[in-house]
């Protein structure tokens, strides 16, 4: 049926025939379409609009009843039938508006469709193409827009993806942050109370004791005060007396006190222990001072956690090195050679470490280790640390290390670039000029702090799992702590870029 009606059309107003007509080349067409078609064209020169087939004079036009009769049918019996194809252009689009020609022409200067007549009068000098040569540009311009506009929406997707994804991580990321931090501050808040109730305790039953004692110390002076004047009333009474031997009879009689020393005073111990009791609250109340400085809403800046177990944050202090004098817990530290690798040398009673352009090893060649970095410029110390309190320093030729901790266990033989924080075993500080990121298990948090330090110092609360790290080993210049339940021995860690030194202090 659709192609019956498409045979019933007009080509050049793509309705139904009105008064069908055919001409030599045997296309046919409306007579009125034909006949205002070729009004336009030059004297003597007529073209099939279809066909393009000229004809030096203007062609008889043969009545095609049978058409005519069959459009007229249709017209008739379906009113449903539309008067041009769907998706089709109507006869005003298709005909030009001056010269009622086809539009068969486009005008790349003017960027509009033209008749064969506007070509020669109005665009005879610009560069023109056929609709259909046209059409082949812009698909194709078209389609590379549409694939540019297909690969944003994909980007545009997956970057909504990520962003709601890293939404979804921020938001576990800060309620596991909250709930570690009020367990914290619950768990600081019952120590405070059992330490006020201990103190409050301490206070009240140091000071009934030392009361007693002073008590008791006061009444045995007080007697012995007593029997000193009746010795003296009695010796001054004697001394009175002219009968030589009433005197001689009556010292006799009189028995001189014991004189013994004098008490000491009662130790005031509870003194000291005030004392220490107010000197950790002047400390905490320091601390609390700080806390509230980083949590106000000038401080507040976004972070993004890298690390397992209780989280750390951007702006927090580690408590333990604001609490603590973490210097008194110093270690001096040694490198291990037979971790290093083999363009990092060891010297100075293995306190120095420098990373080699020419690997010793050519002069003699290192003995096999198993426990040698094989591939990465590694170095790990002796020392093994666990429970209790660390503090190590390490001073620096050039900012281009990283330093931090491992496990015994942290990969040492595999052809990958293995470094320090890539993996679950290690966590570290990459120090690169005044930059500074924080990695463990190969994801990195950017330190906001900007200065250029030639020394780092690490502080390790074991027990706590903390690990921080401070410039110039200032706890002012606190630069990030980390926060995990370790559960194996770690052990003082460094990537020590080239042509670079490391000392341990």
């Amino acid at each position: 049926m659709n192609r019956m009606l498409e045979n019933l059309r007009c080509p050049i107003c793509l309705d139904l025939f009105q008064t069908a007509v055919t001409i030599p080349c045997g296309h046919n067409f409306c007579q009125s379409c034909i006949d205002l078609h070729w009004q336009g064209e030059e004297p003597k020169k007529y073209e099939c609009p279809k066909c393009r087939k000229e004809f030096d004079e203007k062609p008889f036009l043969n009545r095609n009843g049978e058409l005519s009769e069959m459009a007229e049918m249709i017209r008739a019996g379906d009113a449903s039938v539309p008067s041009s194809p769907t998706g089709l252009p109507s006869q005003s689009t298709r005909l030009c508006e001056r010269h009622h020609k086809v539009l068969d022409l486009y005008c790349k200067t003017h960027r509009i469709c033209i008749c064969s007549i506007c070509s020669i009068q109005q665009c005879e000098e610009d560069k023109k193409v056929t609709v259909e040569e046209a059409r082949k540009i812009m698909e194709k311009k078209l389609m590379k827009q549409s694939k540019e506009v297909d690969n944003q929406k994909q980007l545009t997707e997956q970057k909504i993806t990520e962003l709601q994804s890293n939404m979804d991580k921020r938001r576990n990321l800060t309620e596991q942050k909250t709930k570690w931090i009020l367990d914290k501050f619950n768990h600081l808040l019952q120590s405070l109370e059992k330490s006020r109730q201990s103190t409050e305790k301490f206070i009240e039953g140091e000071g009934q004791r030392l009361f007693t004692q002073e008590q008791m110390q006061l009444q045995q002076l007080e007697d012995h005060a007593e029997a000193l004047r009746a010795y003296h009333v009695k010796t001054n009474t004697l001394f009175q007396s002219q009968d030589d031997v009433h005197f001689v009879q009556e010292a006799q009689s009189i028995e001189q006190p014991h004189m013994e020393r004098f008490p000491r005073d009662v130790p005031f111990e509870m003194d000291v222990k005030l004392d220490e009791v107010t000197n950790l609250i002047s400390r905490i109340l320091g601390l609390t001072g700080a806390l509230e400085k980083t949590t106000s809403s000038e401080e507040i800046q976004e972070t993004k956690d890298v690390t397992e177990g209780p989280p750390s944050s951007h702006t927090t202090r580690t408590s333990v090195a604001e609490a603590e004098d973490f210097r008194s817990y110093h270690h001096l530290l040694s490198f291990d050679p037979r971790t290093a690798h083999k363009y990092i040398c060891i010297s100075h009673n293995d306190q120095k470490a420098e990373h080699k352009l020419i690997p010793p090893s050519s002069k003699g060649g290192l003995p096999e280790e198993p426990e040698r970095f094989e591939h990465c410029w590694q170095v790990l110390c002796k020392e093994e640390l666990e429970a209790g309190l660390h503090y190590w320093e390490a001073d620096f030729s050039l900012p281009w290390i990283y330093i931090g901790v491992a496990y015994k266990s942290i990969e040492r033989k595999a052809m990958t670039d293995m470094k320090l924080g890539m993996d679950a075993v290690s966590w570290c500080l990459e120090v690169e000029d005044d930059r500074y990121s924080a990695w463990h298990n190969g994801e990195q948090k950017r330190v906001s702090h900007r200065e250029k330090f030639k020394k780092i110092g690490i502080f390790l609360n074991y027990h706590d799992g903390s690990l921080a790290f401070f410039g110039d080993g200032r706890r002012d210049k606190h630069l990030h702590t980390f926060h995990h339940a370790f559960s194996e021995p770690l052990y003082p860690a460094f990537w020590i870029g080239d042509d670079v030194s490391v000392t341990l202090k």
